[in-house]
């Protein structure tokens, strides 16, 4: 039988694309989730993040359904890379990764702009995927799952930052020093 957490999702505050950081940190949410989900559950959603992990599969549907996205987005992105490095695609493609990913998508994602501009378009990708994984009127561990991935996009989207950014990018192409590189407008 499938259990609702009515007081839990409806305890979480908004999550926005948009937002400069999460609306409450991962400590916060676990702490929120335990109050009314059972400890094993609060152990399976403190085991969520961005990186596919083929041990988490069969644990939840929606979980399933974003490690195949996730596995995917990976493999042909890693595959494109590849391809503009001229390396073997199956250099850096993991097979523990599951999922398909259309190679098209996944061009577009890396089209032209700056590094920071292709990593705010794959996290968007990857928000709408959970957009599309979401449930609204639905107050299962599922949302829960979603609500926790989504904590996690944004977790990464403030640890990108603009000094260390231009610092990399400035040894890179052998240029100490180098600055604004499309890096300028998001600080940490």
């Amino acid at each position: 039988m499938k259990r609702n957490y009515y007081y839990t999702v409806c305890s979480l505050p908004a999550v926005n694309f948009e937002a400069d950081r999460p609306p409450v940190s991962w400590t916060d949410y676990l702490r929120i989730c335990a109050i009314e989900v059972p400890p094993a559950k609060v152990e399976l959603l403190g085991r969520l993040g961005l990186l596919p992990r083929e041990d988490m599969l069969g644990k939840h549907p929606v979980l399933d359904q974003w490690i195949l996205f996730e596995g995917g987005l990976r493999n042909a992105l890693s595959r494109l890379r590849s391809q503009r490095l001229e390396l073997s695609e199956e250099t850096y493609e993991r097979a523990a990764y599951p999922g398909n990913f259309p190679l098209e998508e996944a061009r577009k994602l890396l089209g032209d702009g700056t590094p920071m501009e292709t990593e705010l378009r794959i996290d968007r990708m990857r928000w709408n995927r959970l957009e599309e994984l979401d449930h609204p009127f639905e107050f299962d561990l599922g949302r829960l799952v979603v609500y926790g991935l989504k904590l996690r996009v944004l977790e990464r989207r403030t640890r990108f930052e603009v000094k260390a950014g231009e610092s990399t990018l400035g040894e890179a192409v052998g240029v100490p020093g180098t600055k604004d590189h499309g890096f300028a407008g998001r600080a940490s």
